[in-house]
């Protein structure tokens, strides 16, 4: 709030002093009477020289983030848009410099129209400039919202899903496999469940419990859950990467990677990397083993908005070397038939509510984690609606003005 206030003061107080000494250049006589000049005169000057490289250079941005498949990138976005924009302004200013110039008769509502606005072009470029911007806020903040993952977009391996239908975490480690006959008849499962199991691959991975990395969580973790990924999940090439060091073989296989002793190479989903363990690719995370010993979990790839972010990924061997005392699996990422999908979730959580197994469809997982961050996004919509709306006011305040002036 005080920062914010400052910054407040600060502007405030140097539009006043730019306006007080433009107004100081014109003589009082002209001030007293009403006919002060337009104290923007160079604007349509500048405005030539920026309009078109602007305008140019966003297209290139676009059409950069168009063919390397980058379009999605914020800064790219960002970049293009702010250029667009500013491109837009300076040839609206053009426009008003040579629509001052008219001195053909007026035949048309758009001829008085480019008059009148030309008349003030200080006026109207701030009128513009005002509900130029709010707009670009909201329909920026706008599109980043997600649409819901559906069912069946749910079934790439490239999307948030991995191609998961169901995610679950157990309270009780299970040791025993439900991938075969014999794991499940030692786990108690019904014939109904066992039928289910038989067609829905189950990737059963060990964990060591730390906290929630997600933006479920309001606290900062020190240290994540980790999740020793098998060979079996790193040969599925699941998820999407938006970020990796250079390896050969893929990103996954960066988690076989040697870094020296103490080192552990992590994968972790971006947005719990970001904003909730403010970590990059390439910075450690440190933290102790199972004996006390300090190790650095190294982020070596970040992956798109996905069912994983509340944990963070390491070689199944690597947590072996390091936690030898934790057996068994608790978190899983389950196939399911299509169609299947509900079925097999009310199954286990029935036939393994003695393990605290909890289970949940991976769109429903990732509808949860953006639910957060669409209410961000609401808020920020709801600001620039604000701005929209002073920007109107502001609109109707120069065009009274003008009526006023026009009057005199």
């Amino acid at each position: 709030l005080a920062l914010g206030w400052g910054i407040s003061v600060v502007v405030v107080a140097s539009a006043i002093a730019l306006a007080v000494r433009r107004l100081g250049r014109i003589p009082a006589r002209a001030l007293l009477s009403g006919s002060a000049p337009d104290l923007h005169t160079s604007t349509p000057r500048v405005a030539r020289l920026v309009a078109t490289p602007a305008s140019v250079l966003s297209a290139l941005i676009m059409g950069y983030g168009l063919l390397t498949g980058a379009a999605a990138s914020p800064s790219l976005f960002f970049a293009s848009g702010a250029l667009a924009l500013v491109g837009g302004l300076a040839h609206f200013a053009t426009w008003l410099g040579r629509a001052g110039r008219r001195r053909r008769e007026l035949r048309a509502t758009i001829d008085l129209s480019a008059r009148s606005a030309a008349r003030r072009p200080s006026r109207s470029m701030l009128s513009a400039t005002l509900i130029a911007c709010a707009c670009f806020v909201i329909v920026a903040v706008g599109l980043n919202r997600h649409a819901p993952l559906s069912r069946e977009e749910a079934r790439d391996p490239a999307s948030g899903s991995g191609g998961f239908a169901l995610v679950a975490e157990a309270d009780i480690p299970l040791h025993h496999d439900l991938n075969t006959p014999e794991g499940r008849f030692e786990l108690g499962l019904a014939a109904k469940a066992e039928s289910l199991l038989a067609e829905s691959p189950v990737l059963a991975l060990r964990t060591v419990p730390g906290e929630d990395a997600s933006c479920l969580n309001l606290h900062r973790p020190s240290v994540p859950t980790l999740v020793g990924v098998t060979d079996a999940f790193i040969s599925r090439e699941a998820f999407t990467f938006t970020d990796a060091i250079d390896g050969a073989g893929g990103p996954w296989e960066l988690l076989r990677r040697d870094f020296g002793p103490g080192v552990i190479p992590a994968i972790a989903d971006a947005n719990s990397a970001q904003w909730i363990l403010h970590i990059g690719v390439g910075d450690d995370l440190v933290t102790t083993n199972e004996v006390g010993h300090q190790i650095r979990l190294r982020l070596v790839g970040m992956l798109a908005t996905s069912v994983l972010q509340s944990v963070m990924l390491v070689s199944d061997d690597a947590l072996r070397a390091n936690f030898p005392g934790r057996s068994g699996a608790a978190f899983f990422l389950i196939d399911a038939p299509p169609g299947g999908a509900d079925d097999l979730l009310a199954a286990l959580e029935g036939g393994l509510a003695a393990y605290g197994f909890d289970a949940m469809p991976t769109d429903a997982k990732l509808a949860q984690f953006r639910a957060v961050e669409d209410t961000y996004l609401s808020t920020f919509q709801a600001l620039g609606g604000l701005g929209l709306l002073l920007g109107t006011a502001g609109l109707a305040v120069v065009l009274l003005r003008n009526m006023i002036r026009s009057e005199e």
